[in-house]
C-alpha cells in the first residue's frame, strides 16, 4: 500500500460535488480515479476536477491494483454490484444512503465486507455533524436522563414544483431503490440510531401522498410508483419511543428536527433542511418552561489533520456536509490504518436499513414489525 491511500469515486454528481472536496481535505488521501457510465462523461468528469485517470466500468476501477478505496455513489439499484465488485477485489468501501434498495441485498453487503474483512462505510454523515456531535455530548452528560420520547422528522419540498432537469426526478421509478423513508428516513434513522441506540421494533404507514408530479418548466407529468410520506412510531432497545415522519413532498416542511423529552429534560435539534447547515441545538432542564439554545463549541468545528484549506470557500464549510464527510473519512483512513471497523459501518447499517423495511412491511402488513424479522427472514 502506498504511503497515501488511494481513492475512486463512482459518480460525477454528488461524488464531485461534496465527495471530492471531503476525501481532498485529508492529506492521507490521494483522489486517483472517478468512474461514470461513459467514457466521454468520465473522461470530462476527470479533466474538469483534476483527477488522473477515468473509468467507465466499474468493475475495471474494483479491480485496479493502484486504488485502495471505493467511493460508491449512483443509484441505489446499481450500488450493490459496484459494492459487491469492489469488496471481492479488496478494496475498502465507502457507500451511498439508502444502504440498498432490498433487505436481501443489504444483508449480502454486510455478509461481504465481514468476509473480505475490508473497512466497510455508509455515506450516514449526520453523526459527524458538530450540532449532533455537541448533542451526543448532551446525552452523554445526562441531558434528558432516560429517554421518554422522540419525534423526528426530514420534510422537504422536493417535488411538489420542480422542473424537468432535476436531477434526481428519477427517484419516482421503483426500480432504483428509493423512497421518502429509504432516503430521507434513513438519514433520520442513523441520526437516531448515534443518539439513542438501535431499534427493536416498529408500526409505521408509508403512502403515495402527491399523485403526479409535474414539471414546472415543461408541464411533463410523472406518475410516482414509490411512497413519498410516512409515519413510523419506534421502539428503543435501551428504552423510550420515538415517531419518526420522513416526507419528500411537504410543502414548506419542517425539515429536519430530532426532539428527546426525558426524565430530566428536553432536547432540541433543528435546521431548515437536510442535516447540515444552520442546524441548531436547544435543551431545557427540570423545572425550565423554555428552550436555551446551546452553541456549537469552536473545538468541534475543527480537526488536527483534516485541511480546512480544501474545504475552504465552501458555503457549508465547518457545518455541514462536506466537512462531516471530510471528518467520516478522516476516520476511514484511521480504520484502515490501525485495523478498527469504522462508523457507521456497514454493521450499522444493515441494521438501520431492516428498520427501515420494517416499517414498509409494516405499513403493508399492519402490524408491529420486529427489526430482527428482517435480519433472519428471506424477504
Amino acid at each position: 500500500m502506498s504511503q497515501k491511500l488511494r481513492v475512486g469515486i463512482i459518480s460525477a454528481n454528488w461524488g464531485v460535488q461534496a465527495h471530492l472536496p471531503a476525501w481532498r481535505a485529508n492529506p492521507d488521501v490521494e483522489v486517483v480515479g472517478i468512474c461514470t457510465a461513459h467514457q466521454h462523461t468520465a473522461e470530462a468528469a476527470a479533466q474538469a476536477t483534476g483527477i488522473p485517470r477515468a473509468f467507465w466500468d466499474y468493475r475495471q476501477m474494483a479491480a485496479d491494483p493502484d486504488i485502495d478505496i471505493i467511493d460508491v455513489g449512483t443509484r441505489p439499484n446499481l450500488r450493490y454490484e459496484m459494492c459487491m465488485a469492489a469488496l471481492a477485489a479488496g478494496k475498502h468501501v465507502y457507500n451511498g444512503v439508502p444502504f440498498a434498495d432490498t433487505m436481501a441485498h443489504a444483508r449480502d453487503l454486510h455478509a461481504a465486507s465481514t468476509s473480505a474483512a475490508r473497512v466497510a462505510m455508509v455515506d450516514a454523515y449526520s453523526e459527524y455533524l458538530p450540532p449532533l456531535t455537541l448533542a451526543r455530548e448532551l446525552l452523554d452528560d445526562g441531558a434528558i436522563g432516560d429517554l421518554f420520547t422522540v419525534t423526528a422528522t426530514l420534510q422537504m419540498s422536493l417535488f411538489n414544483s420542480q422542473v424537468s432537469a432535476f436531477p434526481y426526478n428519477w427517484f419516482w421509478n421503483k426500480t432504483a431503490g428509493c423512497s421518502a423513508l429509504r432516503n430521507l428516513g434513513s438519514h433520520t434513522l442513523n441520526a437516531l440510531y448515534y443518539l439513542f441506540g438501535e431499534v427493536s421494533e416498529v408500526v409505521a404507514t408509508d403512502d403515495i401522498a402527491l399523485k403526479a408530479w409535474t414539471f414546472v418548466d415543461d408541464g411533463s407529468t410523472v406518475t410516482p410508483q414509490v411512497e413519498d410520506t410516512a409515519n413510523v412510531l419506534l421502539r428503543f432497545a435501551k428504552g423510550g419511543v420515538g415517531v419518526m415522519a420522513p416526507a419528500w413532498c411537504a410543502i414548506a416542511g419542517r425539515g429536519f428536527t430530532i426532539d428527546a423529552y426525558g426524565s430530566k429534560g428536553r432536547l432540541l435539534i433543528e435546521g431548515p433542511g437536510m442535516p447540515g447547515n444552520e442546524t441548531r441545538v436547544y435543551r431545557a432542564r427540570l423545572g425550565e418552561h423554555t428552550l436555551t439554545e446551546v452553541v456549537v463549541p469552536d473545538r468541534l468545528k475543527r480537526r488536527e489533520g483534516v485541511g480546512m484549506s480544501a474545504v475552504r470557500g465552501e458555503a457549508n464549510f465547518g457545518d455541514g456536509p462536506v466537512y462531516a464527510m471530510a471528518l467520516a473519512f478522516n476516520d476511514m483512513v484511521h480504520a484502515i490504518r490501525t485495523g478498527a471497523e469504522g462508523r457507521p459501518s456497514f454493521s450499522q447499517a444493515v441494521k438501520t436499513h431492516a428498520a427501515i423495511e420494517a416499517a414498509h412491511l409494516s405499513a403493508v402488513e399492519r402490524r408491529w414489525v420486529r427489526v430482527n424479522e428482517m435480519l433472519t427472514a428471506s424477504v
